[in-house]
């Protein structure tokens, strides 16, 4: 180095002889000291890219954490319905007697190194969700980890860069703790399946932030559709039955001691194309309809005999008990129709008599419509000399003078009022303007018009006296003291 530095000095004759020594040892100085700040510089900035992988391996062990409990809350007890579902689900911390999907050895505050939400906010376990879907042929839970995040923000939109470098290191280091069984199964993907599909170049059109961004944001797929070639049985993890199976709409086959019991709002059906439901036992049923059955042998223990729809016609006991009641009722009615046969024959001949006086009574009655008939044909000729008479009278030419103005078409046409008064009156009087106007009435006994006035204010003044003193305004804005 030092040889390289006298070589660098005498070439450049940039200094005396006299000073040669000197200067040599400043510029040895201050390469040494530049090519030292270049190693810390490189050292530091290795320092810190391997401190930024191992804080990505570690968000990936909280990862796969979160999702194996997630799987083995969804093999061991899983929703009845579609839904959203959070760390609560996973663990209950307040119950040492409830099983813990999730050690409480970690919790909501737990974080996710370099995870962000859409909004920048760092991510931890409380804020992650499950969103689970339930159908007949599995379940499935999707849990978003957010966008891995850290850095400047070349992009200017308020938020660290994404990361798909950490992203991956997480990716790596969750997918190694994954196991081939359904109690700690997870696929971890990225959200953007395609990375060769992605524009990179901001100024290109097609540019998409979103589509960069999933290139560093995780996701995990949990329950047994998560795949499709998982090679084992998805119950309880076994192949033994010791739980329930519980479907979407509701139906339940569990055990029930030595019995398995089948139970839910609907029905069972059992259809074969050509088989049969054979019981070995006994069939132990509340009620039992049938459309139609063969039994080669009957037997009834129950004392009321056989019923049914099917049965019902072989007891004849109701029937004839029913046709006793009935004839014990006609018989009655019989009766009671004899007695009204005779007294229907009294009130025939009543009937009769007084049909007889009616033809009588009609007879009289044609005699007088004759007679009222001439009456009427006499008043004819009395009503067209009536007739006569009234177009004779003489004309009456005398007119009825109109009382105009009226007393309600003066009141209309000056608004105001036709009294000033108020409320206060203990220490002063009400005065206004007002302005007399006349106007016309009939007289019932005359007929003729008689002529009157009226008074009507156009405002209105409290006039208070002593220490009042005097307020005046229009009639529409007076008011009380």
């Amino acid at each position: 180095m030092k040889s390289l530095v006298r070589f660098f000095v005498k070439t450049g004759g940039a200094l005396p002889d006299s000073r040669e020594s000197g200067a040599i040892s400043l510029a040895e100085t201050l390469i040494a000291l530049s090519i030292g700040i270049v190693v810390l510089v490189v050292w530091t900035q290795s320092r810190l890219n391997q401190m930024e992988v191992d804080n990505a391996r570690n968000a990936g062990q909280a990862i796969a954490t979160y999702a194996r409990a997630a799987a083995t809350w969804l093999a061991k007890n899983p929703p009845t319905a579609n839904g959203i579902y959070t760390v609560t689900d996973l663990q209950d911390c307040s119950d040492p007697n409830k099983q813990q999907f999730l050690s409480c050895t970690f919790g909501p505050a737990t974080p996710i190194p370099y995870a962000r939400t859409d909004s920048g906010n760092a991510i931890t376990y409380g804020d992650l969700e499950v969103d689970v879907s339930i159908t007949p042929t599995g379940s499935l839970g999707i849990i978003d980890y957010g966008v891995f995040r850290s850095g400047r923000d070349d992009n200017n939109d308020g938020l660290p860069d994404s990361r798909p470098d950490l992203a991956a290191a997480a990716f790596q280091t969750a997918t190694e703790q994954t196991g081939a069984g359904v109690f700690d199964f997870f696929e971890l993907v990225f959200a953007q399946p395609d990375p060769a599909a992605v524009i990179l170049d901001p100024n290109n059109p097609s540019y998409d932030q979103s589509e960069v961004d999933n290139l560093a944001r995780l996701q995990a797929r949990v329950g047994s559709k998560a795949t499709s070639d998982a090679p084992y049985l998805r119950l309880d993890g076994s192949n033994k039955m010791s739980g329930t199976l519980n479907f979407e709409n509701g139906m339940q086959v569990k055990m029930d001691a030595d019995k398995l019991v089948v139970q839910g709002p609907g029905d069972v059906a059992i259809q074969t194309t050509t088989g049969n439901l054979v019981v070995a036992g006994q069939v132990d049923s509340n009620g039992l309809q049938v459309s139609s059955a063969e039994i080669k042998q009957l037997r009834v223990d129950q004392p009321d005999g056989v019923s049914g729809v099917g049965f019902a016609r072989l007891n004849q006991a109701p029937d004839i008990v029913r046709i006793d009641g009935e004839l014990n009722t006609v018989s009655v009615r019989v009766t009671a129709n004899e007695v009204k046969i005779r007294n229907n024959a009294q009130s025939t001949t009543s009937n009769r008599q007084e049909i007889h006086k009616n033809l009588t009574d009609l007879v009289d009655l044609s005699g007088k419509v004759s007679t009222n008939t001439r009456a009427i044909a006499s008043n004819r000729g009395k009503i067209r000399k009536n007739t006569t008479d009234i177009a004779n009278l003489p004309q009456n030419t005398e007119t009825i003078e109109a009382c105009t103005p009226s007393r309600a078409s003066v009141i209309s046409g000056n608004p105001g009022t036709l009294r000033c008064s108020g409320s206060c009156t203990d220490c002063g009087y009400w005065t206004g303007t007002s302005k007399t106007f006349s106007y016309k009435s009939r007289n019932l006994e005359t007929l003729k018009c008689d002529s009157h006035t009226i008074k009507i204010y156009s405002d209105c003044c409290f006039v208070k006296t002593g220490d009042c003193h005097r307020y005046c305004g229009p009639y529409s804005q007076r008011h009380a003291c």
